[in-house]
């Protein structure tokens, strides 16, 4: 029996959840963690939040990816100082792989049930 489009749709959800969380990760570790700038491979990267860069103020999520580089370093002090949402935040995505994979497992064997 052919999988209905609502399932496929929930499934391509899951499998980019997955890869996304698993990308935010891998990022996470191979970046570089500093107060200033971060840095992949040697290479600075640009201030990210515009919202800082156009009015000059920082916002909720400032300090939001070099907490999660921190994270990736197991520097959990750091990253709570750089944002304290972080590492909430971190714990969530890392959540989403046993989560992901236990969703994409039950719905193949649902799959092959029917």
């Amino acid at each position: 029996m052919a999988e209905s489009k609502d399932s496929q749709r929930w499934w391509r959800y899951d499998v980019n959840v997955l890869i996304l969380a698993f990308v935010v990760v891998l990022l996470s570790i191979l970046m570089q963690p500093s107060t200033s700038e971060l840095t992949v491979f040697g290479y600075a990267l640009p201030p990210m939040c515009a919202y800082k860069v156009l009015l000059g103020y920082e916002c909720l999520g400032c300090g939001l990816t070099r907490s999660f580089v921190y994270l990736g370093h197991l520097d959990i002090q750091a990253a709570w100082e750089m944002n304290k949402m972080g590492p909430f935040l971190f714990v969530f995505t890392l959540f989403q792989f046993p989560y992901r994979v236990y969703r994409l497992s039950r719905r193949r064997r649902l799959s092959r049930a029917s």
